[in-house]
């Protein structure tokens, strides 16, 4: 509307020009009206300076808000700018213009502020970059972290911290753990990396969790479960074994007559045979025990190969054929044409104690016996599930079940879980056990170096 009161009021300006020109045009050709003439010549001109005066105005207020635009100055009043009727809604338009921009400038503002207060609260470091190496966003926890303050980039991260500068510029950036020195003390650093667009630039967000306190408290809670099944698995071998030999020595010395001065006593014969029995028994177990104890903490690492899911698991059906049917267990395989990267020989020992905990788990039932194999893919890994419908395992027990020579089964060793959780550790993977008692049991082992088979 103001616009087009403007575009009238310059018509109105032009027309009164050419008519007065017209006039002046018509005039001066006559003997009577020169004077007349000239008068309409001089109006005509006036008209004119009038038309461009009043553009001008009009044309330095619109610069004066594009400049104070682009600077973001956004208070800027017109309203004195101008009188009258048609003015003052000019001048009106353009305070509301500058208005509307102060407005969105502030709110933009205090989102940036909220999202900076919110990114400052989260606990781990957070560092954003451009596609220059230019540190745009950065939390506290970063500053305290990392040691610095305002902002930084690549080349300083590379003279400071070359470990972190490597893994974000390696192509693979999943999650890893890497290590830095602040202040001469060692961090140990959960760090992911993830490249967005935005507005056609390229970014790359940085995240850095402090895992060295929950590491060393995990650690510590593990030695005090291994310590207290060493401690249980040695004292039972041990305490027997003490007994006999302190028996053993009171037979001895009422033999030499030694005892409370009392006569000489022939010793049972049986009874020291069935002695050196126990003994060689339970140091038998222990000697076992040790080996267990050896054979977990000496995995080999994985030679790794192109392996493919499907064929891998028709391997293990055929290992365990015999001992299925014997038991009257029925085995239900699916798995979509996968290729993962991993030793073979230990996934397939890893998968055949599996399917044969399914199968002890599975030994109350009389009828409907079922262990199903089955292959879940998404975006970032790939998990082998094997489920069995048996017994379940209770609550207290499904968070010790992954504790070395921990069992519930009857001579069971207790290290196969265990040598599980190792093989997938070594292959950068994990598993994880899902169940409930009555319902039966689900075992994960997810992978991260899968593809399609082409």
């Amino acid at each position: 509307m103001v616009f087009k009161s403007f575009k009238f009021w310059v018509l109105i300006r032009i027309l009164a020009a050419m008519g007065l020109m017209a006039a002046f045009f018509a005039l001066v050709q006559t003997d009577n009206f020169q004077v007349t003439a000239w008068v309409c010549l001089v109006l005509s001109a006036l008209v004119v300076v009038e038309l461009l005066v009043f553009v001008g105005r009009y044309n330095r207020q619109l610069l004066t808000l594009v400049e104070s635009l682009a600077n973001s100055d956004f208070n800027l009043s017109f309203a004195s700018s101008f009188s009258g009727k048609f003015p003052a809604e000019f001048a009106g338009l353009l305070t509301d213009i500058a208005f509307r921009f102060r407005n969105m400038k502030i709110e933009e503002e205090r989102k940036f502020q909220m999202l900076q207060q919110i990114v400052d609260d989260i606990s781990f470091a957070i560092l954003c970059f451009d596609s220059e190496g230019k540190v745009v966003l950065h939390n506290e926890a970063a500053q305290r972290m990392l040691g610095f303050r305002g902002c930084i980039n690549l080349v300083g991260i590379e003279k400071i911290y070359p470990s972190l500068y490597g893994a974000i510029n390696q192509p693979n950036l999943r999650s890893k753990v890497i290590q830095i020195i602040v202040n001469n003390q060692i961090y140990r650093l959960s760090y992911t990396c993830k490249k967005f667009l935005l507005f056609g630039s390229e970014y790359r967000l940085v995240t850095l969790s402090d895992i060295q306190p929950l590491v060393d408290e995990q650690e510590q809670e593990s030695w005090k479960k291994v310590i207290r099944v060493l401690t249980h698995e040695i004292v039972n071998s041990v305490a027997p074994i003490v007994s006999l030999c302190q028996s053993f020595t009171s037979v001895a010395n009422s033999k030499s007559g030694e005892v409370n001065g009392k006569e000489p006593v022939e010793p049972n014969v049986n009874e020291l045979l069935e002695g050196y029995r126990i003994i060689g028994e339970r140091s038998a177990a222990l000697a076992r025990f040790v080996d267990q104890f050896r054979r977990l903490t000496k995995i080999p690492e994985p030679m790794k190969e192109s392996v493919s899911v499907s064929e891998l698991l028709m391997n293990v059906a055929r290992l365990t054929e015999e001992r299925l049917s014997a038991e009257h267990v029925a085995l239900k395989m699916s798995s979509p044409e996968l290729t993962c990267m991993f030793d073979k020989g230990q996934i397939v020992q890893v998968l055949l104690n599996l399917v044969n905990n399914a199968v002890d788990a599975l030994a109350g039932k009389k009828e409907n016996k079922v262990i199903d194999v089955s292959v879940v893919t998404s975006q970032e890994q790939v998990c082998i599930v094997v489920r069995d419908n048996g017994v379940g395992i209770s609550e207290v027990n499904l968070d010790k079940v992954f504790v070395p020579f921990f069992t519930t089964k009857h001579g069971g060793s207790g290290i196969g879980l265990s040598i599980a959780r190792e093989v997938m550790r070594l292959h950068g993977g994990n598993i994880s056990m899902r169940s409930k008692e009555g319902e039966g049991t689900e075992v994960f082992l997810c992978f991260n170096e899968c593809f399609n088979a082409q």
